[in-house]
């Protein structure tokens, strides 16, 4: 929908992460999108060092967090407590039916990209919101969590 140019690397192999990188024209925006937990196999994305390259080669990070919220840290809240690094990651993203118990998904980053996506993003424009109890029943289980 984008338009963007994808690239895959390697499950996570770091080197082939920011060889990768290190291929897209100077100029170019760049976006890492990785899963948090990979659901097959239990693997935890090396987040400590995507973002290390991240911030090396200038790029977005964007984390799925579908398996590690309500898993991962010492409070459940996820891969970046998991490894004990603050506010590093600039798009997460989950869903709302493994440990938050209701229907559809999420997207959490800074005010200002929210209000850009609610706007300008034709999978939001065009989707319906949450029915006003799993809106609720998820909240409660952030409550939880976090």
């Amino acid at each position: 929908m984008s338009g963007a140019e994808f690239r895959r690397f390697k499950h996570n192999d770091m080197a082939d992460l920011e060889h990768r990188l290190e291929q897209v024209p100077a100029g170019v925006s760049r976006m890492v999108i990785a899963d948090s937990v990979f659901s097959m196999d239990g693997d935890v994305i090396d987040l400590p060092k995507v973002v290390e390259l991240c911030r090396k080669h200038d790029a977005w990070l964007m984390i799925d967090e579908a398996h590690s919220v309500g898993v991962l840290g010492k409070t459940g809240t996820g891969i970046e407590e998991h490894f004990g690094l603050g506010d590093v990651i600039d798009i997460k993203m989950g869903t709302l039916s493994k440990t938050i118990p209701s229907v559809g998904g999420y997207v959490a980053a800074r005010k200002e990209l929210i209000q850009y996506l609610r706007h300008a993003s034709r999978a939001y424009i065009f989707s319906a919101a949450l029915p006003p109890a799993q809106a609720a029943a998820a909240n409660e289980a952030f409550k939880v969590i976090l």
